[in-house]
């Protein structure tokens, strides 16, 4: 595992993913520098937007979990799923709610996104 993960994962509080409360530490100096330089944060923005309307919207992101989850349900559950004792599931019905919290996460980091992008300049 990369030492910076190792740091991250001792923390006693997970650092804020809010792009605008990005950490002023030796883990995040990159990302810091650039959102702090006017120049580099008008480029960075530039690209958010992109990613955002892109690969990022609701439409795109859902379309691929829901492709995805067709793919692997199959062999989480039912007649070809896994059997007790060899897996991780929790119960016979934590699949679909893990794919539930995927899809409310999506959800959850495009607000943050849109927050970000409507509050910075």
């Amino acid at each position: 595992m990369r030492m910076c993960c190792k740091r991250w994962l001792r923390r006693s509080t997970e650092p804020s993913l809010e792009p605008s409360e990005l950490p002023r530490d030796d883990d995040w100096p990159l990302i810091r520098y650039i959102i702090d330089d006017p120049v580099y944060r008008a480029r960075y923005r530039t690209h958010l937007a992109a990613f955002i309307e892109g690969v990022f919207n609701q439409a795109t992101t859902d379309a691929l979990i829901d492709e995805f989850e067709a793919l692997i349900s199959p062999w989480v559950s039912g007649v070809d799923g896994e059997l007790p004792g060899f897996t991780h599931l929790s119960s016979p019905g934590s699949y679909q709610n893990g794919m539930s919290r995927l899809r409310e996460h999506m959800r959850d980091r495009r607000l943050v996104l849109a927050q970000f992008m409507a509050g910075s300049s």
